[in-house]
């Protein structure tokens, strides 16, 4: 296909070399035969290995897809569905709660994170204090403590305290929906 669109690829590079292997061979043992010389030097082994390594290449190449799939998955589940909007008085005081879809969280937004619920976006401890679980973006096992003015990751976990977020990255503008574009761009593009 790649020749009739006049373009070349790694494809016709191995059609090419294979097929210069095996008709040398062929020809320097027809003419070896005609001439009863000795055994001439053959490269019929080279086509054969090098379609093996391209393959095995390409069925580790398969594997590698299907693992980042799965942890590309795996980050999607990290996200929160939902958050508790908080609506404050005028002295800072939580007067209503409703609970939202993630999609509808704006720039700004109060929201109320319970213990062991995922924090829904990017943003800044209004209120309160608590251990956050930040071992899905760092790695890192122990919770670490967040208070008023800390930054916290929407998808990490909340682990004892209640807090008041103010959402500053939404959408797509949160880190983890940034490392989510950011893996789905590596699966897609050929180095």
């Amino acid at each position: 296909r790649s020749i009739r669109h006049r373009t070349t690829n790694m494809d016709v590079l191995i059609v090419l070399a294979t097929s210069i292997a095996y008709f040398y061979s062929v020809a320097v043992v027809i003419a070896a035969m005609s001439r009863h010389d000795r055994v001439p030097e053959t490269f019929f082994s080279t086509p054969v290995l090098l379609l093996t390594f391209v393959s095995l290449g390409r069925f580790l190449e398969h594997i590698a897809k299907g693992k980042t799939s799965a942890a590309l998955a795996t980050l999607m589940h990290l996200q929160a569905t939902e958050a508790t909007l908080v609506t404050l008085s005028p002295t800072g005081q939580p007067v209503k709660e409703e609970t939202i879809d993630i999609n509808l969280v704006q720039r700004g937004d109060i929201l109320k994170v319970q213990p062991g619920d995922k924090i829904p976006a990017d943003g800044r401890v209004h209120s309160g204090s608590s251990f956050v679980d930040e071992s899905m973006l760092t790695g890192e096992p122990v919770p670490v403590l967040k208070k008023e003015g800390d930054v916290v990751m929407g998808g990490t976990i909340n682990k004892q305290g209640m807090m008041l977020v103010t959402a500053t990255h939404v959408g797509t503008d949160s880190a983890l929906a940034q490392i989510i574009k950011l893996v789905e761009d590596a699966q897609t593009s050929k180095p």
